[in-house]
């Protein structure tokens, strides 16, 4: 897991990278401690762009939402489709980030889906559909 480090001489195009370099979209943002500081999403890029701001200060959402380390994955996965989320930031009592839970990286036991249409007649019984 990549995170980013803000530092007094952080630039936005340090966090740019890191968020490429992740491929997911996302990334944390921590302090020296890894203490987690926020987030930055591709979205919150794209609105910045629009607004023209490029202050990497009000880029970062510092108030994002998270969940304790140790949290069951059936959890996390209710929480992330409760607000409509890819990645959950994990944190300790101290709010140090230990881990980042990616929709893209959770192993989900597939199983094959089998169908079977019934069709037979002329289709007169139900009409346009």
């Amino acid at each position: 897991m990549k995170y980013f480090i803000l530092k007094k001489n952080s630039t936005v195009k340090e966090l740019i990278s890191l968020i490429e370099e992740n491929g997911n979209g996302f990334i944390a943002v921590v302090d020296k401690y890894k203490k987690l500081i926020g987030i930055v999403t591709d979205g919150d890029l794209r609105r910045a762009l629009l607004n023209d701001n490029f202050s990497l200060k009000r880029i970062i959402n510092y108030d994002p939402i998270t969940m304790p380390y140790g949290s069951s994955q059936d959890k996390i996965l209710k929480k992330l489709k409760t607000i409509y989320r890819n990645n959950m930031p994990l944190v300790d009592k101290n709010n140090k980030l230990v881990e980042v839970v990616s929709l893209e990286n959770i192993n989900f036991n597939v199983k094959p889906n089998w169908v079977c249409i019934m069709a037979g007649g002329l289709g007169k019984r139900m009409g346009e559909l």
